[in-house]
C-alpha cells in the first residue's frame, strides 16, 4: 500500500501543469534578460517566479538557468555561490544603509565623473542620497519595518560581503527601470527580525538592481532615479511583511510611495490615461498599467482616512 501510494504522489508531482502565471512571467524574464524585450517594470514577475517557478517545464527552466535561476531552494532565485547580477561589478560603496555594487569599465560602467575627487563616481553618490533620503520616510517618518538582513548568509551564500541591503548598479537591459530579486525565506523560517511581535511566515530577503544610466527614460535622470528608488526599494519592505501579497496591492503600494516620496517627479501619471478611460474595471485586472495605476485607490484611502493608512494596511 505505501508502495502505491508513494507512485501516485510521484505521478501528480510529474504530471502536475506548470502554474499559468509562472509560464507568463517566465517568457516575460527570458525575453527581458535576452534583450528582446521594452518591458520596464519586472519585479512581479522574478517574484512569480521565486514563488512558482519549480512548476516550469524542464525546458524552460533551462532556459532560465542558463540566465542565472536557481532552482535549488524553496525560493527560485538567482543565487548560488555568487549572485548573477554581482558578475563584472568589482567596486563597492557602502553609505551605512546599503552597499552599492558597480563599475566604472566595461558595459554595466557608470559615469566616472568625480567632481569631489573622493574616488567615488558622482552617480553613486547622488543614487546614495537618494536612497538615504527613501529610507528615512519610509522606514523612519512612516515606520515600517525593515526588510530582512541576510547576514545570516552561510559561506555558501553571497551575501553581498557584509549585511547591508545590496544595490547592484548595472545594465539592466531593455527599458527596465531596475528591479528586487527575492532570494530566501527571511532567517530560513519567514520571519522578519526587524519586526517587533509578529511572526511572519512569508517573509524573505532581496537585492535590488538599478541602472547604471537613465539615458532615454521620461524626466530627468535624477527624477529617475528617485521613483525607481522609492518604488523598488518599497518591494523589499513588502517582502518583509508578505511576500506572496496579491500582485495589484504590492505594485500599486508602490507607485503610491513614489508620489509620496516624491510627490513633485509625478512619473506616475503615465499610467493614467487607460486606467481612466476604463473605470469600470477592477482594480486587480490582470494587467501591470491597470496595477501601477490603482494607486489612486490607495491616494483616495490616505486622503480620507490619514497619510498612515498605508502602514496601516500592511
Amino acid at each position: 500500500m505505501k508502495n502505491l501510494l508513494a507512485v501516485i504522489l510521484l505521478f501528480a508531482f510529474l504530471s502536475a501543469e506548470p502554474h499559468p502565471e509562472a509560464i507568463k512571467s517566465a517568457q516575460n524574464i527570458i525575453q527581458v534578460f535576452s534583450h528582446q524585450s521594452s518591458k520596464s517594470h519586472i519585479s512581479d514577475d522574478l517574484r512569480t517566479l521565486a514563488r512558482y517557478g519549480h512548476s516550469l517545464s524542464e525546458n524552460t527552466k533551462h532556459e532560465l538557468r542558463l540566465l542565472g535561476f536557481n532552482f535549488g531552494g524553496r525560493i527560485v532565485n538567482r543565487s548560488l555561490d555568487v549572485r548573477t547580477e554581482a558578475s563584472g561589478l568589482n567596486d563597492t560603496y557602502d553609505n551605512g544603509n546599503f552597499r552599492f555594487h558597480y563599475t566604472t569599465s566595461g558595459s554595466h560602467a557608470v559615469s566616472s565623473s568625480d567632481t569631489n575627487s573622493n574616488s567615488i563616481p558622482d552617480y553613486i553618490e547622488q543614487m546614495s542620497d537618494v536612497f538615504n533620503h527613501v529610507v528615512d520616510y519610509q522606514l523612519n517618518m512612516f515606520d515600517f519595518v525593515e526588510p530582512p538582513a541576510d547576514g545570516w548568509y552561510t559561506a555558501i551564500n553571497d551575501n553581498g560581503g557584509n549585511g547591508l541591503y545590496d544595490i547592484y548598479v548595472r545594465n539592466a537591459g531593455g527599458g527596465v527601470y531596475g528591479y528586487v530579486q527575492p532570494e530566501f525565506y527571511a532567517n530560513n523560517s519567514g520571519n522578519n527580525e526587524h519586526s517587533s511581535g509578529v511572526t511572519e511566515v512569508n517573509a524573505f530577503t532581496s537585492y535590488m538592481v538599478m541602472r547604471h544610466n537613465y539615458n532615454g527614460f521620461p524626466n530627468t535622470e535624477l527624477e529617475a532615479i528617485k521613483v525607481t528608488a522609492a518604488h523598488e526599494f518599497f518591494h523589499a519592505v513588502q517582502f518583509g511583511y508578505d511576500g506572496w501579497e496579491e500582485s495589484w496591492v504590492m505594485e500599486a503600494t508602490a507607485v503610491q510611495m513614489e508620489e509620496i516620496v516624491y510627490d513633485g517627479v509625478n512619473d506616475c501619471y503615465q499610467y493614467m490615461s487607460s486606467w481612466f478611460n476604463s473605470p469600470h474595471q477592477s482594480l486587480n485586472l490582470d494587467s501591470q498599467n491597470r496595477w501601477y495605476g490603482s494607486f489612486i485607490f490607495f491616494e483616495y484611502v490616505n486622503s480620507h482616512l490619514s497619510d498612515e493608512a498605508i502602514r496601516e494596511f500592511w
